[in-house]
């Protein structure tokens, strides 16, 4: 062979063909071999240094891998080598891994290097855990958004400019936030928390209303902002109208079994579509192949519609005793007027969300709800989201009196931020605390 051409191109290619002469996908793991030679594999970032600036980077590169259509791009969480043992970075660096088109847990060959959360103390081990299951939960979306990314030839997570190229903040936060799935809009935590316990997120939302995905929190767009974290959160925003498909299984099991329960997270207040694609494994197109395919959509235009349609494709590959969830974000506790079959509810007034659990039995024709009027979204308790918000800082007790006295005495959001501002207050809980005035 010729000094300088790599063989990796082949390799991969001859790779593919053999996976896909079995009827199996052809998607494989490799280093970087040039432009080109990521038309089939998984790639990474390389053998990144355990260090805060290194994680800084990765989202950053992550993204512009999207630039030459590599969007299979991954990186070892935690990073690969060097550096020093912080628990704190490894978990902001899993957030990150789970919000990921593919995740890893991966060192070089060290004792000291493991990166399974077993491997690390409370409340680290604990917030690891509950992030991976998250990942689990979303299985059915990825999967989805990943198929959809092969049939279409659009990269599954890319920076927020292309979406927004006419917006000069589209390019200044490349570094800070990207678009995952063309639906998630992430901004990923990567510097160490402050002496409150919180770290900052620099984030920039496009015009329009957004929603933040675990709180249910609305914020205005059309504006940067300074998002303060606890260790165990990081924002996650869609747009309202959006349709999530997620594992609702109570214990997943191990190998992405399709899930015998599948829940649908709905963000209320405009109209939208969500679908989730399932399949046996094989590659689309081979004489194995099987696929079935089940949508959910949102109609806001007269009162509100909820529809689950019958699965179209080869039903044998769900689970016979599938149930459905919904979970409506950012509604009153208020009942469909019309549904075609029984369900149980329940309400989280914390998120505004209205949980709908539908049995097995009632679903094989699909599902309809009907609200003759859109049920409304209701003002969020401020007083106990502010204490509670307050409640686990490390900062004066008697300051966090202070805020909460301010909160009570004064009615107007811009008199109240001002006399926060003469307490003298960190900066992570002014910055908590202009968030608080923001959302709705």
């Amino acid at each position: 062979m010729d000094p300088g051409i790599d063989p990796l191109f082949m390799l991969n290619h001859t790779r593919y063909l053999y996976a896909a002469r079995k009827g199996d996908t052809g998607l494989t793991f490799s280093r970087y071999g040039g432009p080109g030679s990521h038309r089939y594999p998984v790639g990474f970032s390389g053998d990144s240094f355990i260090t805060w600036d290194s994680l800084a980077f990765q989202p950053y590169f992550t993204a512009t891998a999207a630039n030459i259509g590599y969007g299979w791009w991954s990186h070892d969480i935690g990073g690969h080598m060097h550096g020093a043992r912080d628990e704190e970075l490894q978990t902001r660096w899993l957030q990150f891994g789970v919000l990921s088109p593919i995740m890893r847990l991966h060192a070089c060959n060290s004792e000291f290097l493991g990166k399974e959360p077993w491997a690390y103390p409370e409340p680290y081990c604990a917030i690891m855990k509950r992030w991976l299951r998250f990942r689990h939960a979303l299985l059915p979306w990825l999967y989805t958004k990943n198929a959809q990314s092969s049939r279409e030839g659009w990269p599954m997570l890319y920076p927020v400019y292309y979406d927004w190229p006419d917006a000069q903040e589209a390019y200044a936060v490349q570094r800070d936030e990207y678009v995952l799935g063309g639906e998630l809009l992430v901004a990923p935590v990567t510097s160490p928390m402050a002496d409150t316990g919180l770290a900052r997120a620099k984030v920039w939302l496009p015009e329009g209303a957004w929603v933040e995905f675990t709180t249910g929190h609305r914020y205005p767009g059309g504006q940067f902002l300074r998002l303060y974290r606890a260790l165990s959160e990081a924002p996650i925003f869609v747009r309202p109208g959006t349709v999530i498909p997620m594992d609702g299984s109570e214990a997943p099991r191990n190998g992405g079994p399709l899930p015998e329960v599948l829940r649908f997270r709905v963000f209320a207040g405009m109209s939208g579509v969500g679908h989730v694609t399932e399949d046996n494994g094989k590659r689309p197109g081979a004489p194995e192949s099987k696929r079935v395919e089940t949508r959910c959509v949102l109609e806001t235009r007269e009162g509100m519609t909820l529809m689950i349609s019958p699965p179209i494709g080869d039903r044998g590959l769900i689970p016979e005793d599938r149930r459905y969830v919904v979970e409506l974000v950012g509604v009153e506790n208020r009942l469909p007027d019309d549904a075609s079959c029984a369900y149980e509810a329940g309400y989280d007034a914390g998120t505004r969300t209205l949980r709908l659990t539908f049995a097995a039995s009632g679903t094989a024709r699909g599902v309809t709800l009907r609200w003759h009027d859109a049920p409304a979204c209701p003002a969020l308790d401020r007083a106990a989201l502010l204490q509670a918000a307050l409640l686990n800082l490390r900062m004066n007790n008697d300051d966090k009196d202070r805020v909460m006295q301010i909160a009570k005495r004064i009615p107007d959001g811009t008199r109240r931020i001002a006399a926060w501002r003469c307490l003298d207050l960190p900066e992570s809980v002014m910055g908590l605390l202009e968030e608080f005035e923001l959302v709705t």
